[in-house]
């Protein structure tokens, strides 16, 4: 048995390093270079000389979901991670993991916790912690009986807290065109092939949290671009997902409010702009008590 981490990278020559020591050392490694200036891919070629288990492919800049096709094309493993390279995990925790899938070769999905880091200025600022809501096997219809539960856990929209059997991944890749969410498409597509899954309570992913969202946001003019592929998917799933569709189109409305200028604001939201306003008042309060919690515990 094989596993395979997939690695997509632009521009993340500060992370890089720390990001792939932390990988267990028993599997295979695809650092797919999309295209960075600032000498990652010179940074990788160094590491997969280090490494005999690390291979680095070299690509034109064509975003993240084309970098992570591009390296499910060239893997060669029986199990599939992703992981973003200015991220870690827990080494002896995801063994673990991968240890399971071992003993239990009918599991199709392995999910595990993971946190969100906020660093400033090169240090950690505080974590949150997205603890999966259950532990242990569950089956296909299980999880779609909480299939509301698992949304509002953040379980299922992140790439990085699974480990999928490539064998059910046949005929499913990232949607390019997509800019945001195309995880959330991709894991869910992949769940209506699953027929068995273990969940993993204990934290094992750390991902380095960033607002990177803003500049792909002011890119939408229509909920409809990212909202009709995940749609599709949805309608894979052989229960209600009405409730996830509306909480989707709320978060992107929100977000694309965020993302407007105050004079797009008073263009598009004539008579709200005080309202949407004080929403930007109230995330930023949010954040600042966030940091203030942080820096007493």
């Amino acid at each position: 048995m094989r596993f395979t981490f997939i690695i997509p990278t632009y521009n993340d020559v500060s992370t890089l390093r720390a990001c792939v020591d932390s990988l267990p050392d028993n599997a295979e490694i695809l650092i797919i270079n999309d295209g960075s200036t600032d000498g990652t891919g010179e940074l990788a070629e160094r590491l997969a000389e280090e490494n005999a288990r690390l291979k680095v492919i070299h690509t034109e800049n064509r975003g993240v979901s084309a970098a992570r096709n591009r390296g499910l094309l060239e893997a060669r493993g029986d199990y599939i991670l992703f992981v973003d390279a200015d991220d870690i995990v827990e080494k002896d925790r995801l063994s673990e993991c991968m240890r399971i899938l071992e003993s239990h070769t009918d599991i199709d999905m392995l999910l595990y916790s993971r946190s969100q880091d906020h660093y400033k200025n090169g240090r950690l600022h505080w974590r949150d912690k997205l603890i999966l809501p259950v532990q242990g096997f569950l089956t296909a219809g299980e999880c779609y009986g909480m299939i509301d539960r698992l949304f509002d856990s953040s379980v299922l929209y992140p790439i990085y807290n699974k480990i999928i059997k490539k064998s059910i991944l046949t005929g499913i890749r990232f949607q390019e065109e997509m800019f945001i969410l195309e995880d959330l498409e991709f894991s869910v597509r992949a769940l209506a092939n699953c027929r068995r899954l273990f969940f993993y309570q204990d934290m094992v992913y750390h991902q380095r949290y960033s607002v990177k969202g803003t500049a792909r946001i002011r890119r939408m003019k229509r909920l409809e671009e990212v909202m009709n592929p995940i749609r599709d998917a949805f309608e894979l799933l052989p229960c209600d997902t009405d409730y996830m569709e509306t909480s989707i189109n709320a978060m992107l409305e929100r977000e694309i409010r965020r993302a407007m200028s105050l004079k797009e604001l008073r263009a598009h939201y004539p008579g709200k702009v005080c309202k949407y306003l004080f929403e930007r008042l109230k995330t930023r309060i949010w954040y600042f008590y966030r940091r203030l919690w942080s820096a007493l515990h």
